[in-house]
């Protein structure tokens, strides 16, 4: 994409469209670094961001949980 940078107070903008910055950015958060003489645009994702799709598409029935115990639900632990 050919684009103009423009002015913007003391700054210089590039224009993206909507779409693409929706598409690429869905919280609106960029990550911009130079690296070997070039912009670079990535998307900041958080932690747990895309959680839900990943576990739909995980077999439920191939996964097993897993007990985690210690020494206090051993022993200590009363009800």
């Amino acid at each position: 994409m050919l684009t103009k940078i423009v002015d913007l107070g003391k700054s210089k903008a590039i224009k993206i469209p909507n779409k693409t910055i929706a598409d690429l950015f869905p919280n609106g958060l960029a990550d911009v670094n130079i690296r070997n003489n070039m912009i670079e645009i990535v998307p900041v994702i958080s932690t747990r961001e895309n959680w839900d799709i990943l576990f739909k598409s995980e077999n439920s029935e191939n996964i097993t949980p897993i007990e985690i115990t210690n020494k206090f639900d051993e022993e200590e632990w009363e009800w």
